[in-house]
């Protein structure tokens, strides 16, 4: 049994199944055999979670001290979620710059790792929808769940297939009774507003709730349209509408000054809640980014003297003073700020925002 079977199986078993987005982990055949049986507009995503727990093996081989380990990982999150390329370079050049000259073995790794950046950094990614769907803990916590109705490795075809029949007859009731408290529990804050009635009933309720905090944001007053301009040339980077499906905050904007509601047809299918309605194609805005060619640094063999120990404190010294990107204080990174999230002047972090 290979990869590539069981995607040929799985597309005779479904043959409407046409993904925009497939997550999985570094492995080569997989990502081979995805390539070899899917459409070649698929997007593949490396796992940020299983991203992110390499780096950690690798830093906790060179980093004894805590805080040293903490501030690294802290750099590579800053590198993982740049939301542009040049925010990309920018945390790139950070990290080397401040770790090229102690510990080369982790940069050389980085610098791996950034051959295929197109597959895991959110500058990338975050021009494919993918629902909010960048690790596959989702898909392994189905497996564990499978699992345990296996309750154990032995038994026969029979035991198998019944407890395999029963786990699914369980998850369709569940599945089917969450849809039916999106239809008949319409969110507090929505209910009544004649602005959301083509949706209150036909969207999940976690997406209202998304539409919700994007139509907040819209009418604050650093948002709100002036009298004098149109919102035809209002320009938009929000990427909720790309990776979600879900319009934004300007998209509201629009409708509200014009005084007409939240179409259906601006919600992705993924947030419907019932399998009659029209199916809607939502159009790609961004088009995806080449992976950028990037030169690998050298290890540096220096051949001269090593360097005396208030020599090397006092080029750690001299180095540029880190700052949180939040509050852009020193002292803290934007995972340890107190102050609220300063992109969107919510009441939540930095790292929680939904922006």
């Amino acid at each position: 049994m290979t990869y590539e079977w069981a995607l040929s199986a799985l597309k005779r078993l479904a043959p409407g199944w046409t993904p925009d987005v497939m997550v999985t982990d570094e492995d080569a055949a997989l990502s081979a055999a995805i390539r070899n049986q899917m459409s070649p507009s698929l997007a593949i995503i490396l796992c940020q979670w299983h991203i992110r727990q390499n780096m950690q093996k690798h830093a906790r081989k060179h980093l004894l001290d805590q805080d040293q380990y903490e501030l690294m990982m802290s750099d590579f999150d800053e590198i993982r979620d740049a939301r542009t390329v040049d925010q990309l370079n920018d945390a790139r050049d950070a990290f080397l710059e401040h770790w090229q000259h102690s510990y080369p073995q982790l940069c050389d790794y980085l610098d791996e790792k950034l051959s295929a950046e197109h597959l895991w950094v959110a500058a990338y990614i975050n021009r494919h929808p993918h629902m909010g769907t960048k690790v596959t803990s989702r898909a392994e916590g189905a497996h564990a769940t499978l699992k345990n109705w296996l309750h154990s490795r032995h038994g026969n075809l029979f035991t198998v297939t019944q407890a395999l029949k029963n786990h699914f007859i369980v998850q369709q009731n569940q599945i089917l009774s969450d849809l039916e408290n999106d239809r008949a529990k319409i969110p507090v804050t929505i209910l009544g507003d004649p602005f959301y009635v083509q949706v209150a009933r036909t969207a999940s309720r976690y997406a209202l709730n998304l539409i919700k905090q994007q139509d907040e944001m819209s009418r604050r007053p650093s948002n709100v349209l002036a009298d004098n301009e149109l919102p035809e040339i209002i320009t938009c980077s929000c990427i909720i509408t790309i990776t979600l499906g879900l319009p934004c905050m300007h998209q509201l904007a629009k409708l509200r000054a014009i005084g007409k509601s939240i179409p259906l047809n601006w919600i992705h299918p993924q947030w419907r809640t019932a399998s009659d309605l029209p199916h809607v194609q939502v159009a790609r805005l961004l088009d995806p980014l080449l992976p950028q060619q990037r030169k690998n640094l050298a290890r540096v063999t220096s051949s001269g003297r090593m360097m005396t120990g208030n020599e090397i404190a006092e080029q750690n010294f001299q180095r540029k003073v880190r700052r949180c990107k939040n509050c852009h204080q020193a002292g803290h990174n934007s995972s340890k700020c107190l102050l609220p999230c300063g992109r969107c002047k919510g009441d939540h972090q930095l790292g929680q925002c939904p922006l």
